[in-house]
């Protein structure tokens, strides 16, 4: 029984063979094989690509073997949507603490030049009062960035603080917005 990176693609295989694909959403890659297996079967996928790069859990634990986060830049490049929290996007960019909209929105910058059409920072892992763009300490917000044939096009999505122990809001998240791809809607709109 093949393990790793070649499960991987036998199971992505047989799904794009098999099944008329609307979107394709990825999750947790544990490793650099893993990250290239996935990158070459959607190589030639037509359908809207989100990627969620699970790398960082909500309690701080890495998800994703350190040698490996420079092989997310090809499937990236490949995405209609990259998702990161703060302490992912913090990983793909090899760089400090980003908080405040202003770091926020030159990160969600740096990140579309991997590539993508779009990206959707999410903002939850910001300290208190810092993500918002009111300033507002019970507020978090996240923040879209597409790239459009005339620059970028910048949508705040910002809602009270909920306080959740569970884990996976993002990865839902990511999830909803790949079906809503799905069904056809455009980004902004998903």
């Amino acid at each position: 029984y093949p393990s790793g990176a070649q499960a991987v693609t036998a199971q992505l295989n047989a799904l794009l063979n098999d099944f008329p694909i609307d979107a394709i959403k990825t999750g947790m890659l544990f490793d650099a094989s893993t990250i290239e297996a996935v990158t070459n079967s959607v190589a030639t996928l037509h359908a809207p690509l989100v990627v969620d790069p699970v790398m960082i859990a909500t309690s701080g634990a890495n998800l994703l073997d350190r040698n490996a986060v420079d092989a997310y830049r090809p499937l990236i490049a490949r995405a209609a949507l990259l998702t990161p929290n703060l302490p992912e996007a913090q990983a793909l960019l090899k760089c400090d603490a980003i908080y405040t909209p202003e770091d926020m929105l030159s990160a969600a910058n740096r990140l579309l030049d991997f590539g993508c059409e779009a990206v959707l920072l999410k903002g939850g892992h910001a300290p208190v009062g810092t993500s918002s763009p009111s300033g507002a300490g019970d507020q978090i917000s996240d923040l879209l960035l597409i790239q459009t044939a005339t620059g970028t096009k910048a949508r705040w999505f910002t809602t009270q603080r909920l306080d959740i122990s569970g884990h996976g809001t993002g990865c839902t998240l990511a999830a909803l917005i790949t079906a809503f791809l799905a069904r056809g809607l455009n980004i902004e709109l998903a």
